[in-house]
């Protein structure tokens, strides 16, 4: 952050409860075989390696657009059938981040969810790793609302009150793309 970043309104805003953390994905950094990568970078490596696309016509450091990118091939067939692009990435997701329970946890949110004063969050990310930092640090089920509440307040006064973290997230989006 700039060198005049007032830190002091920062603390203060957190101490009064008008901070909330918005969790995006480059905060999502882990070491998986020695090597410290973003979860968007692995899960972009496993999409490639599900899609049999060759890893080297790949930048440094990939996203999803890139894998589907890459082979002109795959973008044409890609073209017919835009689901597909969905499906494929909701099973990456699922099969990486759901189903695999030893799928670290990025130091960032695990900090970030031992800070007390926060009980309010929102992931930008479509997986579930803030609620198992949350749930890891607090000993409690944080309460995980999704994007797909329509015509129901998204958090209501009785959650807003509990002693339970809150987790806003897009987790249900992807689930429901399969």
């Amino acid at each position: 952050m700039a060198d005049d970043f007032d830190w002091e309104q920062l603390l203060e805003g957190i101490r009064h409860d008008s901070v909330i953390p918005v969790v995006g994905k480059d905060l999502l950094e882990v070491e998986i075989a020695g090597r410290r990568l973003t979860v968007s970078w692995y899960l972009a490596q496993e999409l490639a390696t599900d899609l049999g696309v060759d890893s080297q016509k790949l930048p440094p450091s990939p996203d999803f657009a890139d894998v589907f990118g890459s082979d002109p091939s795959l973008c044409a067939k890609l073209m017919k059938n835009a689901r597909m692009i969905y499906s494929k990435v909701a099973h990456i997701y699922e099969s990486t981040l759901r189903l695999k329970r030893n799928f670290p946890v990025p130091p960032a949110l695990e900090k970030l969810a031992e800070i007390q004063f926060f009980n309010l969050f929102v992931s930008l990310t479509c997986d579930d790793l803030l609620h198992r930092a949350l749930e890891a640090a607090r000993q409690i089920m944080p309460i995980s609302i999704d994007n797909q509440r329509r015509g129901v307040p998204d958090v209501t006064d009785e959650q807003l009150k509990s002693a339970r973290p809150i987790n806003l997230s897009n987790v249900r989006q992807i689930r429901a793309l399969r």
